[in-house]
């Protein structure tokens, strides 16, 4: 007879961390009597909590999964959609801090008594050494920046709040493309009957998705204030005027050559993007929103890049931005980064424009780290280390490069 498989965390998670030789986790799951509208998961939790690429990235995972349990238990108990979506629709941000949330004072009290309850149990705790929820906050951290801990809502805008959210602690699973697993993340849904189960969901279920998609991420606490009071938005002045078409020989400007130096990608391929944005005199506006964008943060994919292919030269052409024209009138920034579509926006170039008062330009990209860039250092990128056009004009390429990585841009007639 087939059986709801229900998770019952005190069962199933102190099982997580035991140390013994192989995981005691179940390695499958029965088929469940009733329509779970997304595929089951049978992996291993302690594999992927384990899978960061540095040991920032692995207490990283430590702290967000327990922080996912902690929201998956509060919710059980007491439904805090209505706040959420209120906190959301007031400051019109996708990826809520908890020091944001904890202004209501009941939900601090209430998701700190689950986070307290989960660090006195030592098997479910795992490898975190916090010994009070104010210890743990103080760990998310990553390259000595300091995080601060959010619920990251990927699909506000077609949710229904009145549903039970799906919660993930962020971390990604293996692609397998016979089961059509392609690019998810690992999540628990609660069905009709209040009984949990271990899912994947990808990012057109999570944007689609009629119960409301709650990922555990983090934002540079230098950001904070910054992102709380929306400065991270930029002004898109210009949206809808068109663009200045040159009347030379030149179509557009475009990238070929490219080699990533460094593997940011927990497990699979590294989604490798580049956002793109032109600034002119009377303000700025993404170039990617308009022309070239294929991601819901601006950004557009230029390839994916396995493991095997890091420290590897690699071609491929991407349109990178029109010939924009006269170039004395048009100053093109951009990154390259590795995208995670389930993280928070995080900062990748703070550009100051020198002239009329104009204001700041953020570079910005959904990404687990605000490290994981590769062309231009963020802590070093100013207005005058914008893409020379009219250099490239002349010279037919340009490289781009640093120690995580390069990208040559070409003319193309």
């Amino acid at each position: 007879m087939k059986q709801t498989i229900k998770l019952v965390f005190l069962v199933l998670l102190p099982l997580l961390f035991t140390q013994c030789e192989e995981s005691t986790l179940p390695q499958a799951l029965e088929e469940s009597p009733i329509d779970i509208p997304f595929k089951l998961s049978d992996h291993n939790l302690d594999e992927l909590i384990n899978s960061g690429y540095n040991s920032d990235i692995v207490l990283l995972h430590q702290n967000s999964f327990l922080f996912a349990k902690s929201l998956v238990s509060l919710y059980e108990e007491t439904d805090y959609n209505k706040f959420v979506k209120e906190t959301y629709d007031e400051y019109n941000i996708r990826s809520l801090p908890f020091s944001l949330l904890f202004k209501n004072k009941e939900y601090e009290s209430a998701f700190n008594t689950q986070l307290s309850s989960n660090l006195r149990n030592p098997m479910l705790k795992g490898t975190s050494n916090a010994s009070s929820t104010q210890e743990l906050y103080s760990t998310f951290s990553v390259e000595s920046r300091d995080q601060e801990p959010t619920v990251h809502l990927i699909n506000p805008e077609v949710a229904d709040f009145n549903l039970p959210p799906i919660i993930s602690p962020g971390l990604e699973v293996e692609d397998d493309s016979v089961r059509g697993i392609i690019d998810c993340i690992v999540a628990w849904y609660e069905d009709e009957f209040r009984d949990i189960h271990q899912i994947v969901i990808s990012e057109e279920e999570a944007l689609t998705s009629k119960w409301p998609v709650f990922v555990i991420s983090t934002i540079d606490k230098k950001d904070e204030t910054k992102i709380v009071n929306g400065l991270f938005k930029n002004e898109q002045l210009n949206l809808g005027q068109g663009v200045k078409k040159g009347t030379a020989a030149i179509n557009r400007f475009s990238s070929c050559e490219y080699r990533l130096n460094e593997q940011f990608e927990s497990s699979g391929n590294c989604e490798f993007c580049i956002v793109t944005y032109k600034v002119e005199d009377t303000g700025y506006s993404y170039l990617t929103d308009n022309l070239y964008s294929d991601n819901r943060d601006d950004s557009k994919k230029i390839a994916d890049v396995s493991f095997s292919n890091i420290g590897v030269d690699l071609t491929h052409w991407e349109d990178f931005c029109p010939n924009l024209t006269p170039y004395s009138d048009f100053y093109v920034f951009f990154n390259t980064f590795e995208r995670d579509w389930q993280h928070s926006l995080k900062n990748i170039g703070t550009i100051y424009y020198p002239y009329y008062n104009q204001p700041t330009l953020w570079i910005s990209g959904n990404m687990e780290s605000s490290s994981n860039w590769y062309c231009n250092d963020p802590s070093s990128y100013t207005w005058s280390d914008r893409v020379d056009l009219a250099d490239i004009e002349s010279t037919w390429a340009e490289f781009y490069e640093s120690d995580n990585g390069h990208l040559k841009i070409w003319r193309v007639d």
